[in-house]
Parts: C-alpha cells; structure tokens; sequence
C-alpha cells in the first residue's frame, strides 16, 4: 500500500541496506549508489515472487509481493548465517 501513496521516496523507508543489497545482486540491477525508490524496491521484490513486470502488466498484487519478500527474508537470514559461520 505504500507504493501506491509514496512511490517516488526512497526505498530505505520499506528495505535495510542489506536487503536493498542482496535484492540488487539478484536482479543484476547495475545501479549501484543510485537511489532506488519504493515503487523499484516493490516491483524488484515482485519480481522474485513470479511478477513478471512486462509493459502492459498490472501493479504486482500482494501475493507476488509476499511471495517476493518471503524469498528475500529467507535470502538475508542465509546470509546472516553463513556470515556469523565463516566468524567462528
């Protein structure tokens, strides 16, 4: 609901840089230290989801979108193992 309220602020309102992070290098996004907004950052997470964003598609609904950010979360808590193992 907040892409469709504020879809040009930035997208550090709704992602922690670390999943802004991993959710570019999954996308191959290339946009490194640009400013992604909340309509990229829900239409990125869609994408993982099954969205497939082509033109004439609809916004992603919300099964797509949680889809997409349930696969993302379980990407980050991987990653935050693997790094807490590689420290021990």
């Amino acid at each position: 609901m907040i892409q469709r309220i504020l879809p040009n602020k930035q997208v550090d309102i709704i992602l922690t840089p670390l999943e802004q992070n991993i959710l570019s290098k999954l996308l191959s996004l290339n946009r490194q230290n640009a400013v992604l907004t909340i309509a990229d950052g829900v239409t990125s997470i869609a994408k993982i989801g099954g969205y497939l964003a082509q033109n004439n598609d609809p916004p992603p609904g919300n099964i797509v979108v949680w889809r997409g950010l349930s696969r993302l979360m379980d990407i980050v808590i991987g990653y935050q193992m693997a790094i807490q193992d590689v420290g021990n």
